[in-house]
């Protein structure tokens, strides 16, 4: 009985997790990306432009001498046409910003002990029912 129980429980603790991931948005100061060599990011970032339209770096972008030099997707004003961007002058840029993703640890710890605890919870209850208590 033991034996079935660390097997149950090594299946609760597997496959019976909860992550949480929350979206940072932080913005970015254009002067900065402006007066730095080369400034890069690995995360997404959004541009958006003085025109009213956006770009959209989804791997981040490479900034230098004045002008974001990264593939990117432009969205018109609308945000239904497209179109695909290489350069784009920071002179165009009103603002900036990144998205980074983060595992949200606390609640992810919390949901997971939770649901292990039911689980633990009905492995006992099961037990108790079968065989009228635990050996």
């Amino acid at each position: 009985m033991k034996r079935l129980f660390t097997i149950l429980l090594s299946v609760a603790l597997l496959f019976n997790s909860c992550v949480f991931i929350e979206t940072k948005v932080t913005a970015l100061e254009i002067d900065k990306v402006r007066h730095t060599a080369m400034y890069r990011l690995d995360h997404p970032v959004k541009a958006h432009l003085k025109d009213g339209s956006l770009v959209l770096y989804e791997a981040g972008f490479i900034a230098a001498a004045d002008t974001i030099r990264t593939k990117g997707v432009k969205y018109d004003l609308s945000r239904q046409n497209t179109c695909l961007v290489l350069t784009m002058p920071l002179s165009e840029v009103a603002s900036l910003e990144s998205y980074n993703k983060q595992i949200a640890a606390g609640p992810s710890i919390f949901a997971t002990s939770g649901l292990v605890f039911v689980f633990l919870l009905l492995i006992y209850a099961a037990a108790l029912s079968a065989y009228g208590g635990m050996a």
